[in-house]
């Protein structure tokens, strides 16, 4: 595929496939395995002009690969989008100088953020769009009060190597749980072992920058004729559906407006979202939102839940003093980092009971009192909707 004409520029806008493209600039510019996280990642940042942008969690084990993803799509997007740091204390936020209207707060890792009344202000700053925040300061010394404010709206991205983020957190973002597949890896090595470097040069992703910048430089409006056939569709069972489903429409607007050289107007002259839009935004979303609302667990922890029930039925294990960690991560040929964080999430819902818990203890790993879900994505399939 030729991202580039004659005169050196990227045509992108007239692409029926925007997404298709990126998936293939990733690759060109060395990124490796699957796409998904990187392409939810550049379209979230597409909503930033939104009163309320799309933010996005990436959870995995170090050295995963997180902070590759989140920037390799980085690349892609204007430099000036986005405001990176790597800690910050308790009350940066409130006091910083940084201009985060209508921009993301890349964070690189969650760990570096104050907690308390720093995860607060994070939570406000989503949520309302602004910080407002009144303390007392000392001028000729006297004391008075003092209003501070940060004008927002702002987005976040992140990532953690935590297994689970705080479910205040979580409600406000989609939590992408970065997958520690062998075959990655495999795939990952491979790469490194050709000393390919990348092939995408920068006059390339400058022009996939002036493609971002270009298409939110002026307001559209966009309908998206389905909205209520999908809003049928979702369960309503958790809570968070309710913000969750307003953060599916935004996408599926942002990748209609995209693609908006392909797409009909209707009367008004608003652009026409397609089912094409919501098919996009569904191989994105869809196991992420699932996730979220517990309707199905990542793959790690089906792995662990269902070794733990194997070892169980086994002759040896019934006639020792339990199943560990160490057991587990024997049986399905993963390091016990792996199984840790995995057995962590599973104890945390119910699908494993540990009957010797403690710092320093070792693992009496058993069956717990809750089901594994069935698996099933919240979202309703492309094809049911046509």
């Amino acid at each position: 595929m030729n991202f580039e004409n004659k005169n050196g520029s990227l045509p992108l806008h007239r692409r029926k496939n925007i997404f298709a493209e990126l998936d293939q600039a990733l690759r060109l510019s060395g990124f490796v395995g699957d796409t998904s996280l990187p392409r939810l990642l550049w379209l979230a940042f597409h909503t930033k002009d939104f009163e309320r942008p799309v933010s996005v969690a990436v959870l995995g084990p170090s050295g995963a690969g997180k902070s590759f993803a989140l920037k390799a799509a980085q690349k892609f997007v204007p430099d000036d989008w986005y405001e990176t740091i790597h800690a910050m204390s308790e009350k940066a936020l409130v006091y910083s100088p940084l201009d985060l209207k209508h921009r993301f707060l890349v964070i690189q890792e969650a760990a570096g953020m104050a907690k308390g009344e720093g995860r607060t202000l994070l939570r406000q700053l989503l949520t309302e769009g602004e910080l407002n925040y009144v303390t007392v300061d000392s001028v000729d010394g006297e004391l008075g009060g003092k209003h501070l404010r940060r004008e927002g709206p702002t987005g976040v991205m992140m990532t953690t190597t935590a297994a689970s983020l705080h479910p205040e957190d979580a409600s406000r973002m989609f939590c992408f749980n970065f997958s520690d597949d062998p075959e990655q890896a495999r795939a990952i090595l491979r790469t490194q072992a050709s000393a390919r470097k990348p092939k995408l040069s920068e006059d390339v992703l400058e022009a996939w920058k002036n493609f971002s910048a270009q298409a939110l430089s002026r307001k559209v409006d966009v309908i998206i004729p389905f909205a209520e056939d999908l809003a049928d569709a979702v369960p309503v069972t958790h809570l968070r559906i309710r913000r969750d489903f307003e953060q599916v429409l935004k996408l599926i607007e942002t990748s209609a407006r995209l693609h908006r050289s392909n797409r009909e107007r209707a009367d008004n002259g608003a652009y026409i979202a397609t089912i094409e839009d919501y098919a996009h935004v569904f191989d994105l979303v869809a196991r992420p939102l699932s996730e979220g609302i517990e309707a199905t667990v990542p793959q790690g922890v089906v792995d662990v839940v269902r070794a733990v029930e194997e070892l169980a039925r086994t002759e040896s294990a019934l006639v020792c003093s339990g199943i560990s960690q160490k057991d587990v991560a024997q049986h399905i040929g993963r390091d016990k980092s792996f199984v840790s964080r995995n057995v962590e999430v599973a104890l945390s819902h119910g699908f494993l009971e540990d009957w010797n818990y403690g710092k320093g203890r070792v693992s009496d790993l058993r069956v717990g009192h809750a089901a594994l879900p069935s698996n099933e994505t919240v979202l309703p399939r492309p094809e049911s909707l046509k």
